[in-house]
């Protein structure tokens, strides 16, 4: 990524026809040396920048990938958990409905039972309001 560099160079008047004195190359070498090195800091300070940046992504990286994890664990678990308890009371609701249809079919058998007993009850008072009143007859 080298860039072209301009190098000012001392530069020989084409009306004087003469060269360049040394004082004037040492200086012109020098801002070129300048030159350079500002560039280089500037870009060493940019990839510095990158660099640092790219640590800050890879750690925000790391925490989120855990915080991922936990997460995911949570959901699998929770998710897990939940199927067993909805499982667990479906069963729970087909043997109670069925518990339920057994004690109705009971109930049937006693209601009938009561109703025969009233019956009964009744048919006996009948007749002993039926004797009392002929014992009272008879009394008199």
């Amino acid at each position: 990524e080298e860039e072209e560099e301009t190098k000012p160079v001392a530069k020989a008047s084409p009306k004087a026809g003469a060269v360049s004195s040394p004082k004037a190359k040492a200086a012109a070498a020098k801002e070129a040396v300048a030159a350079r090195e500002k560039k280089t800091a500037a870009v060493s300070k940019v990839v510095e920048m990158l660099e640092s940046l790219q640590a800050k992504i890879l750690a925000e990286g790391e925490v989120e990938a855990k915080t991922y994890e936990k997460f995911s664990c949570f959901c699998k678990d929770t998710t897990k958990e939940r199927v067993e308890a909805i499982q667990k009371g479906e069963d729970n609701a087909a043997a109670l409905s069925a518990t339920i249809e057994e004690l109705s079919s009971q109930r049937d058998g006693h209601d009938e039972a009561i109703q025969e007993a009233e019956e009964t009850i009744a048919a006996l008072k009948k007749e002993q309001a039926e004797a009392d009143a002929a014992r009272a007859a008879t009394k008199k």
